[in-house]
């Protein structure tokens, strides 16, 4: 679904105020939800740029006004250069959405171009198909909090009843 639940949206708010981006790419933007719950976070000047695959979501959640930039454009087609020397790259409930294989391949270009990264997703067995006719919202891979957790580098992680939340820098 393009929204998400709060279980630890607040970490990720201290976390990027901490690192205080001139930049963020929100990838899977859905409902524009981390940029509305966190640009106020960021540093004044800091531009926030969303790629969402779902071109309906552009229009359904204004998303143009969410953010500096949204790129309408499937994350695992574009090259590292496209959308990756950012400061902040938030992956907020979009990694369960691809076969395990694509996910850790966008992962790696993701930590090896970007300075920072937050991966939130279910950690719970949680089934899903085609969402108001967004196939793309289809869940893929089941990730554990352990197998992300392995991926992340045994980053700092936050464990809830539904999501794991990975913070890498």
């Amino acid at each position: 679904m393009p929204i998400s639940a709060e279980e630890g949206k607040e970490l990720t708010r201290q976390w990027l105020f901490e690192m205080r981006p001139e930049n963020v790419v929100d990838v899977g933007a859905g409902d524009g939800g981390y940029a509305r719950r966190m640009r106020s976070s960021t540093p004044p000047g800091c531009t926030w740029e969303a790629i969402e695959v779902w071109e309906p979501y552009i229009d359904k959640y204004n998303l143009t006004q969410l953010y500096d930039a949204v790129y309408i454009q499937d994350v695992r087609e574009m090259r590292a250069g496209d959308y990756f020397p950012e400061d902040v790259v938030i992956f907020g409930d979009v990694i369960e959405h691809m076969p395990k294989s694509d996910a850790l391949e966008v992962l790696d270009i993701a930590m090896t171009t970007a300075r920072a990264i937050v991966v939130s997703l279910p950690i719970i067995h949680a089934p899903q198909g085609t969402v108001d006719g967004n196939p793309f919202e289809t869940h893929m891979h089941h990730w554990t909090f352990e197998d992300m957790h392995e991926v992340m580098e045994g980053c700092p992680a936050y464990r809830g009843d539904v999501l794991g939340v990975f913070w890498w820098a």
